[in-house]
């Protein structure tokens, strides 16, 4: 795996490879689609609170809240003076 790629996977994606766990094995074990935990991996979705709870119980602490903050893409989670 590319550098630049390795910076900007999901922790989640990270987790699960380092696991050797299936997206589809993850997402039965949450109570999720597998459709949902690609779409959180690739940003294009937020999980809910719940599911970062289910996540990090299932991950025994690996995962943290943190993990699950993102800014969308073309934007800063810095704010700036007006």
């Amino acid at each position: 795996m590319r550098l630049k790629q390795m910076l900007h996977e999901h922790a989640l994606r990270r987790y699960r490879r380092n696991k050797g766990i299936s997206l589809e094995d993850l997402a039965r074990q949450a109570g999720v689609t597998k459709g949902t935990l690609s779409r959180i991996e690739t940003g294009k979705q937020e999980a809910s609170p719940g599911l970062i709870r289910r996540l990090i119980a299932l991950s025994a602490g690996r995962l943290s809240s943190d993990d699950f903050i993102f800014a969308p893409v073309g934007q800063s989670t810095v704010e700036t003076a007006a």
